[in-house]
């Protein structure tokens, strides 16, 4: 730490670094996500697969869309 080899006092540099941390602590949170629209919606874990069921049908349905086909091929298909 630059400030305790120069013999200054630590408080100031504590409380900006706690001060960060709370911010990334608010900031990373999913409520605060999609509050700030950086994601569509929050799935709770029990209905992801759900929410992945839904895309795949959806895009079974539409194939002509925008989705990525070589995300959505399992392990097992592409072993053979």
């Amino acid at each position: 730490m630059k400030d305790k080899e120069e013999g200054k006092p630590l408080d100031e540099t504590i409380e900006k670094m706690n001060e960060i941390i709370r911010m990334y602590d608010e900031k990373s949170r999913p409520v605060y996500s999609a509050k700030s629209g950086f994601v569509d919606e929050i799935v709770e874990f029990p209905n992801l697969r759900n929410y992945c069921k839904a895309f795949v049908g959806s895009y079974y349905q539409n194939p002509k869309t925008i989705c990525a086909v070589h995300q959505m091929i399992l392990p097992r298909i592409i072993k053979g």
